[in-house]
């Protein structure tokens, strides 16, 4: 073999050499060194960030309805009367943490009805009907605070607010002047030959002070 034919042999196998390490270095760099390493993300739990609701301090009568609030005032529930007493009796017990003494009344100087009492607060149920009213004695049932609507409770001076009532939100329980009827909330009226009276959630003051709150009533609830 000549020389010449010796250098182009070694030629051809070097570069048959070079082109197998070549392909060598392209596949390592194609081929993945290991796989993906696959995550999962946990589901939160809902009753880990769930709100606890706040503590009913208040029940505020309206004219229509019944509604209990938080110590910030944000309304935690409300029943219309429309509803009936079961539902109200309900939300009574939950704000109160009490349960109330139910007795079955005769009818007497009132009509024949079942009483819901708590201290301060009565839901009197009317026999054979789905009426009912709420009488309340006490500025409180338990710890929660009982209102008529616009804020004021048994013992508070409600002279300023009669003083700015109309003469229809007004009553006169007798001569003396002692003692009046005034109206919270008027959803209604109520006539009767001479006798005129607004419906709603109305209470008896005495010298000032408020004595007593029925929602829903008239000038005559207080009278029995």
């Amino acid at each position: 073999m000549s020389y010449r034919q010796s250098s182009t042999l070694v030629a051809l196998l070097l570069a048959v050499a070079l082109s197998g390490c070549a392909g060598s270095s392209v596949d390592a760099v194609a081929a993945p060194s290991s796989s993906p390493t696959e995550t999962s993300t946990p589901t939160p739990d809902p009753t880990a960030t769930a709100e606890v609701p706040a503590p009913v301090t208040t029940v505020v009568l309206s004219g229509a309805s019944v509604a209990s609030a938080d110590d910030s005032g944000a309304t935690v529930q409300t029943l219309p009367y429309s509803g009936g007493p079961e539902g109200i009796v309900a939300l009574i017990v939950a704000a109160s943490g009490t349960e109330p003494v139910v007795t079955e009344v005769a009818e007497s100087c009132a009509a024949a009805h079942t009483s819901y009492q708590w201290d301060g607060v009565q839901l009197v149920a009317w026999s054979g009907s789905p009426q009912f009213t709420i009488v309340v004695s006490k500025a409180t049932a338990g710890a929660v605070r009982v209102e008529a609507a616009g804020g004021y409770a048994v013992g508070d001076d409600v002279s300023q607010f009669v003083a700015a009532q109309s003469p229809e939100n007004i009553g006169r329980f007798d001569d003396s002047g002692r003692q009046l009827f005034v109206s919270f909330d008027t959803v209604d009226t109520v006539v009767s030959g001479e006798y005129t009276s607004p419906l709603g959630a109305v209470g008896l003051v005495d010298s000032g002070t408020l004595s007593s709150i029925i929602a829903p009533g008239e000038w005559s609830s207080f009278l029995c």
